[in-house]
């Protein structure tokens, strides 16, 4: 029961833990979320895709949530991509701008087990 509540997020806990990922996730020097978000804004593109791979790698606990809940943790998924684009555009001073709603899309390099 107890290693059950390590793997267990509030939805507050998750929709920070996914914001913190979209902000500090990088590949080399890359904040390669940060620039999926602006890339896919400026093109009027209101997704974002999330690759399993990288939430692992930043926090496993974070995947566990989605992969265990994904009803429960997509949406927080979604509105925390929201969150996070805001808190950039803000840094550009575009904060007027109306953000829809983001979708998040998830993919995994990992082979289906049978």
């Amino acid at each position: 029961a107890e290693e059950d509540a390590q793997y267990s997020l509030t939805g507050h806990q998750a929709r920070r833990g996914f914001t913190e990922f979209f902000k500090n996730f990088r590949i080399g020097g890359i904040y390669y979320y940060r620039e999926a978000l602006l890339r896919n804004w400026n093109k009027k593109h209101y997704y974002i895709e999330v690759n399993l791979a990288h939430v692992y790698e930043y926090n496993d606990v974070l995947l566990n949530a989605l992969q265990t809940k994904p009803n429960d943790i997509l949406p927080i998924v979604e509105s925390a991509a929201k969150e996070s684009l805001s808190n950039l555009l803000t840094t550009q001073n575009l904060k007027d701008e109306i953000i829809p709603d983001f979708q998040a899309i998830l993919k995994s390099d990992q082979l289906p087990q049978s």
